[in-house]
């Protein structure tokens, strides 16, 4: 549309549907000097002949506008794998919008955790405060410029959608949010993203959530499930479209599923297409071209039948249901290459930092490096691999990395890992719910969270419940979040009385207790009493420049001398 002076116009689909379609339609719309100005647009009377594509101008009509840009798509079904899902919210609007949803009519539709490499590169979001007005030179909207994390070749798409919340300290009545958000000044690096409140010169905070999607294929290509396709302008016979294949590093397409038999006829627009399959070499017996044997076929009824020495199968298109038939070779069709995309190149695959990506054909294997164990997506160091599992320390990088480096001088193989075998919280906080666990399971890192602070020991010797000391000097505590924050702090068995034979006390009416005097102590069901304490430097090292029995050492790991445990999970390692 290049002038939108009626606000609807009609579109014509006559003999293209059997039955009501389903339309979509996208306004291309820049016009400066407006504060205002924003156009939306709908469909309306959809039938299977026609639909009409109406805008209209949310500020007062201020004269006809041109350049309007209407693109709009119809469909009777998708067919995947083009589209993973779709689907229509109905608003019935009997009634008036509530105030609590600012006036409008909402209804939940997606969401997602991430979005999956490679069809997407990237995502993110941008807060507007909102705190200030506007700039003029912004055209009245406030604009911020997101940079891309990686670089590209072309300038990629991206989707963008506004996130208001109807709960924060508003700036206005809510029946004057009207919300309109956009990208401009796309390009290879970044682009900007604006928004601007449609009624009035400052509304509330805003973030707009955005994807990024580029073409990973090459020029020329498309993307989909690990491969690239290439799909040919002009008609040539099956020996000539398998040699201009090969000459792209690429086979005439095999198929291995349904899903691709759809994807790969649906860039031919419902026309007949040469496929790889073929019985050149033996008569009845169909192998793809460089591939082998099929696990897939999608023969028409009576197909193959051989009619006049018929040895290359083609696609049939949309109208016959995607079927195959055997053809002559020489015939003349249209046709599609099929290459595998590396997804270890470029960054397009999820693999750990410290796991190595192999690509194999339509996909990629993640492997963790020496020293890590894992599934390769997720790689953790082998001296702290399993305590990833750790409730208390939430998966967390850094203290993972800690650990590891302190417990990479005392554990027992290379193939160890961490066991959990007491979470107090969930198996029971009495002493003797330990001990029943952990005795006799050899070394263990214990962990405690008290609020915000989090803080343990290690110890190579097995908990036992006979309330008698054991000594060894790789036994050492930790803290990770104390409450100078000092960061994380390792204390060694160099207190004031280290030298006595008290690195561990296994008692069966106590918990994990380290150190002669209890430099830490957990008492029985210490989540409902504080009996629990510490008091640092009697056999451990107390906190640099501090000494056994002041207020500072007593309360360096968990805030006070005293305290009640949130949580508290032993670990054991095992092979």
């Amino acid at each position: 549309m290049e002038d939108i002076c009626n606000p609807c116009q009609l579109s014509s689909l006559r003999d293209k549907f059997k039955a009501l379609p389903v339309v979509l339609v996208t306004s291309d719309h820049q016009r400066s000097g407006k504060d205002h100005d924003a156009a939306l647009i709908w469909a309306e009377d959809v039938s299977k002949d026609s639909f009409k594509a109406c805008l209209r101008e949310l500020q007062n009509f201020d004269g006809i506008h041109q350049d309007i840009y209407v693109t709009w798509m119809a469909f009777a079904k998708l067919h995947k794998p083009l589209f993973t899902e779709y689907g229509s919210v109905n608003f019935p609007n009997t009634n008036a919008p509530r105030d609590e949803d600012n006036n409008a009519y909402c209804e939940t539709w997606m969401a997602f955790a991430k979005l999956h490499k490679p069809l997407f590169t990237e995502y993110g979001s941008v807060n507007f405060p909102n705190t200030n007005a506007p700039r003029d030179e912004d055209n009245n909207a406030y604009c911020e410029f997101v940079h891309f994390t990686r670089n590209y070749n072309v300038t990629p798409s991206v989707q963008i959608s506004a996130n208001h919340s109807t709960t924060a300290s508003g700036n206005l009545a809510p029946v004057h949010n009207g919300i309109s958000t956009w990208i401009e000044n796309i390009n290879a690096s970044g682009f900007r993203v604006c928004v601007k409140e449609l009624y009035v010169t400052r509304y509330d905070p805003v973030s707009v959530s955005y994807a990024v999607l580029t073409d990973i294929c090459p020029p020329g290509w498309s993307y989909f499930n690990g491969f690239c396709y290439y799909t040919s302008d002009t008609c040539t016979n099956w020996t000539t479209a398998v040699k201009e294949c090969r000459q792209e590093n690429s086979v005439l397409a095999d198929v291995n599923n349904n899903e691709e038999n759809v994807y790969i006829q649906h860039r031919h627009n419902g026309d007949k297409s040469w496929l790889g399959f073929n019985d050149r070499s033996t008569e009845g017996d169909f192998t793809w071209v460089d591939r082998g044997h099929a696990n897939f076929t999608a023969w028409a009824k009576n197909q193959p039948n051989n009619l006049r020495e018929e040895d290359c199968a083609h696609a049939l298109g949309v109208k016959h249901d995607y079927e195959w038939n055997d053809v002559q070779c020489s015939d003349c069709y249209r046709f599609t290459c099929k290459k595998d995309l590396d997804e270890c190149e470029n960054e397009l695959n999820y693999c750990h930092k410290q796991a190595t990506c192999t690509n194999e054909r339509g996909s990629y294997k993640c492997k963790c490096n020496a020293g890590y164990l894992g599934d390769g997506f997720q790689c953790s160091s082998l001296f702290s691999a399993g305590l990833n599992h750790s409730t208390i320390l939430a998966n967390d990088n850094n203290y993972l990395r800690t650990l590891s480096n302190w417990l990479k001088p005392v554990v027992q193989s290379q193939s160890s890992y961490w066991k959990r075998c007491w979470r107090a919280s969930i198996d029971g906080w009495a002493s003797t719910t330990f001990h029943s666990l952990c005795d006799g399971q050899g070394p263990t890192v214990t962990i405690v969270r008290v609020r915000k602070y989090i803080f343990g020991g290690y110890t190579n010797l097995s908990w036992t419940s006979s309330c008698e000391y054991q000594d060894s000097p790789s036994t050492f505590l930790f803290s990770l979040v104390n409450k100078p924050g000092w960061g994380p702090v390792k204390l060694t068995h160099q207190g004031r009385y280290g030298q006595y034979r008290d690195s561990v006390l296994g008692c069966s009416h106590s918990g994990p207790t380290f150190g002669g005097a209890h430099d830490l102590f957990i008492a029985s069901y210490a989540s409902s009493n504080t009996y629990s304490y510490s008091d640092l430097g009697f056999t451990y090292s107390p906190p640099s420049g501090h000494s056994y029995g002041t207020s500072f050492a007593q309360s360096f790991l968990a805030g006070s001398y005293k305290f009640r445990p949130d949580d508290i999970e032993v670990f054991y390692e095992t092979t």
